[in-house]
């Protein structure tokens, strides 16, 4: 597949509309941790977010995503490459956005949770929003975290989250029930 083919699929979704409309009145800025293709950027900046910079490791998907945002339109958003390397931003920031790798949590992958390098990646999410201390931020995972056999990761991620001053709040929501096409508890 390529970037082409990759920026076309994501067109697709662009023509589904939510099943219902939040207006929001006041602009806020965030950063896309996991950025992939952009999936947590369309929905923020309608709802009047802009994106000060973005962070992903695969090649393919930032083509995608720089096609799909940055190129040609004179952006001066930020390219933050890998997340075990960021720390404070160059930027003050209102939200980070970000969906983790699941496949430690998720029934597909290995269930290493925090013992897999990749569910690792949560220490480094959590170091980022110590550092910035934004207004807020949305983590998205698979079902599969907040399930019982996982409790102790989720509960070492909240703990942490809680240090750092902030209430947190898990929902497991389904993509279908905010209008994509797709059948999906995240």
């Amino acid at each position: 597949m390529n970037v082409e083919t990759e920026s076309q699929q994501l067109e697709l979704f662009q023509g589904f509309q939510p099943k219902s409309s939040i207006s929001c009145q006041s602009k806020f800025t965030f950063v896309d941790l996991f950025a992939g293709i952009g999936g947590f950027r369309i929905p923020l900046e309608q709802l009047g977010g802009i994106c000060l910079g973005y962070s992903e490791i695969d090649k393919k998907a930032i083509a995608v995503y720089k096609k799909n945002f940055i190129q040609g339109k004179n952006h001066s958003e930020v390219e933050l490459g890998d997340i075990s390397q960021l720390d404070k931003l160059p930027f003050e920031i209102d939200v980070i956005v970000g969906g983790v790798p699941c496949q430690p949590w998720s029934i597909a992958g290995k269930l290493k949770g925090l013992d897999d390098p990749r569910g690792q990646l949560w220490l480094d999410v959590i170091r980022i929003i110590r550092s910035n201390q934004p207004k807020a931020f949305i983590l998205e995972n698979v079902k599969g975290l907040a399930e019982p056999r996982n409790r102790q990761s989720l509960n070492y991620i909240f703990g942490h989250l809680h240090e750092a001053g902030y209430v947190v709040h898990a929902r497991v929501l389904n993509s279908y029930d905010f209008g994509l096409p797709q059948d999906r508890d995240r």
